[in-house]
């Protein structure tokens, strides 16, 4: 949660979907009109097994992200009502940054990896295990580039928020947020 609003101008919706298609659908209209959606997409991880992502976004020409990002995954669950799965759904994702797309509805970004993965629904903060062990795991996994989709109600409308480490950095009703290069840098050992 934001905290310099007022409660009653912020809120998150907390999402727990009777099955994982009904997420898809869900998400998939929310999405529709600022990316191009392709489903179950064929990727190869780097330790040669082969994966299928939920969806790949890509951005619509001319919209504010494309001249910022190429591909962005999505991982989509039912709902997520312990701290446990929702770290499997991070790894899940973190194992998708380390993937390459091998799926010929792809033309254009074969072999490309994911700018960043995103899980649907996100890890709300209303929910009861909002502790250290939360907090650590997101922005762990924000070094993958790695981050959670949320719905939020700001000043009296509710808006799609992408989130990497708990910091948006795309918002349905104001583009990019965060900084031009705001999690975009390549992270590779130590210096």
């Amino acid at each position: 949660m934001q905290r310099n609003m007022p409660v009653e101008f912020y809120k998150e919706k907390h999402h727990s979907f009777d099955n994982e298609p009904e997420a898809v659908t869900y998400l998939h209209d929310l999405l529709k009109p600022y990316f191009h959606i392709l489903q179950e997409v064929q990727m190869r991880h780097l330790d040669g097994t082969r994966i299928r992502i939920d969806m790949l976004l890509l951005p619509r020409k001319g919209s504010p992200v494309a001249h910022r990002f190429g591909l962005i995954g999505v991982e989509l669950k039912s709902g997520h009502k312990e701290l446990r799965a929702y770290h499997k759904a991070l790894k899940q994702a973190i194992d998708y940054r380390h993937s390459r797309v091998i799926d010929k509805r792809v033309k254009n970004y074969q072999d490309e990896t994911p700018d960043f993965v995103f899980v649907f629904p996100g890890y709300s903060e209303t929910q009861p295990f909002n502790s250290q062990w939360y907090r650590g795991s997101i922005r762990l996994a924000g070094m993958f580039n790695v981050g959670a989709i949320h719905e939020v109600y700001r000043w009296g409308e509710w808006a799609l928020e992408f989130r990497v480490s708990d910091s948006p950095v795309w918002r349905s009703d104001q583009g990019i947020v965060g900084g031009i290069n705001f999690g975009t840098a390549r992270r590779r050992g130590a210096a």
